[in-house]
């Protein structure tokens, strides 16, 4: 099953995000509904059911020590660059201190599991659409140009006091998140 780790949004936050997407609704983008709206901290690709009980103690271990923490949105961005993006996303901003903790523990205990990560540099953000199939260069030139004009982002608050685990199910709209397990952070 495919799998990964993330951190929940709340309602208003998911209002928020959806609003900003509503700009880029001319442009042909795969757009997250608002239940699918999350903040990755890992990705862990396809893994067989046996493997979330030690997913899942080595995100508890990881997490323990890590306090709640707030974080807010920043401005918007585009992977892999702004000239030809390929996803658009809402940064981030707040105690990142904190969340790269999060995200630098829970990689080195899922390593001691044996599972293996990419080494690129985490880059907090929370999706709000991917282009779909095949799209020319002009087009996601016009959604690198869109992006750096949007100017300011809604102000939102995200508070993160735990942290789940999700499997995530294909599905002909797309992907349905189911989670497997929610941990506690630190209060």
């Amino acid at each position: 099953m495919r799998t990964f780790i993330a951190i929940e949004l709340d309602e208003e936050t998911k209002k928020k995000i959806l609003e900003v997407q509503k700009r880029f609704s001319s442009f042909p983008l795969a757009l997250p509904k608002k239940e699918a709206l999350h903040l990755t901290l890992l990705f862990l690709s396809e893994i067989s059911e046996e493997k979330v009980s030690e997913i899942s103690q080595a995100t508890r271990i990881a997490s323990q020590k890590i306090p709640s923490f707030d974080l807010e949105f920043s401005s918007l961005g585009g992977f892999p660059n702004l000239k030809l993006p390929k996803v658009v996303w809402i940064g981030l901003k707040g105690n990142l201190e904190v969340l790269f903790n999060l995200e630098k523990g829970l990689k080195e205990k899922l390593n001691l599991k044996g599972f293996a990560f990419e080494e690129e540099k985490f880059i907090p953000h929370i999706t709000l659409g991917r282009v779909k199939g095949f799209v020319n260069k002009k087009i996601r030139r016009r959604l690198g140009e869109e992006i750096q004009r949007f100017g300011q982002v809604p102000s939102a608050k995200i508070f993160c006091n735990a942290i789940s685990i999700f499997k995530s199910i294909p599905t002909s709209a797309g992907y349905t998140h189911t989670i497997l397990e929610e941990i506690p952070l630190k209060k």
